[in-house]
């Protein structure tokens, strides 16, 4: 495990210093990059009961798993359904997850009883939320995509990319650009429509005189995302179910 988080830090490492100069000043530390790659378990007695319970529930037909924390775990059961109709799905997300924890659970010896060709995963925004940096947080990102494929071997890796965040989804906005575009460079990014899932308010958002009428404050409110601006409405899981066709082709 650790060659192999060397070899990802260097890889990694040679990603910023083919990037941007703005780039420079969000080193790849190596202290970091362990912490975010290396096992570690829930950090409360809920989600390790939550942990518990999907990997005493394993359907052992499983050919898709999603994989990740609230924001899998929250996907509605049927808006899966339909967006991957005919295939065994099965949602391995935990709440409170961050890479190293998703690490943990993927280290379960129950997980070898099934065999998906397909894996999809959605982690990192609560790293984000710990201030980490975005090269250690891609490398985590990634170890959960190696940790599949050498527990599944011949499983595709999909990666849905850290979601906007925060008020006017500005949380940390250049850490989180960071992290996805290094791991579309070493692993296959879904396509989000950010402009879609955040209601045109990302990255600048321009006022409807109609809205004055709302309450202060409510105007600016996106109908895909909860009051934290942070996990997803059933409307906003509409717009990223929108992105799993290449996992049910």
């Amino acid at each position: 495990m650790w060659f192999a988080m060397q070899r990802l830090l260097m890889i990694l490492t040679l990603v910023f210093a083919a990037s941007s100069t703005a780039w420079a000043e969000d080193a790849c530390d190596k202290w970091e990059v362990q912490t975010a790659t290396t096992p570690a378990p829930p950090l409360t007695g809920a989600a390790l009961q939550t942990a518990e319970s999907h990997a005493t529930g394993i359907p052992p037909d499983t050919d898709i798993i999603m994989i990740g924390d609230s924001l899998v775990q929250n996907w509605p059961k049927q808006q899966l359904a339909d967006a991957l109709a005919g295939h065994k799905v099965w949602n391995f997300g935990v709440g409170q997850d961050r890479t190293q924890t998703t690490l943990w659970r993927m280290n379960d010896a129950r997980l070898a009883a099934i065999h998906p060709v397909k894996a999809m995963v959605l982690v990192g925004t609560n790293n984000l939320g710990d201030n980490q940096s975005a090269c250690a947080i891609a490398a985590g990102i990634l170890a959960i995509g190696q940790r599949a494929e050498a527990l599944w071997p011949g499983v595709q890796v999909f990666y849905v990319p850290v979601l906007p965040r925060g008020v006017d989804f500005k949380n940390r906005e250049a850490i989180r650009t960071q992290i996805n575009q290094l791991v579309a460079a070493q692993g296959h990014s879904l396509a989000v429509d950010e402009e879609t899932l955040t209601c045109g308010l990302h990255g600048g958002r321009t006022l409807d005189e109609t809205l004055l009428r709302c309450a202060p404050g409510e105007w600016a409110k996106c109908a895909n995302y909860k009051d934290d601006n942070l996990h997803l409405t059933d409307a906003g899981y509409t717009a990223l179910s929108g992105l799993l066709a290449p996992l049910s082709s």
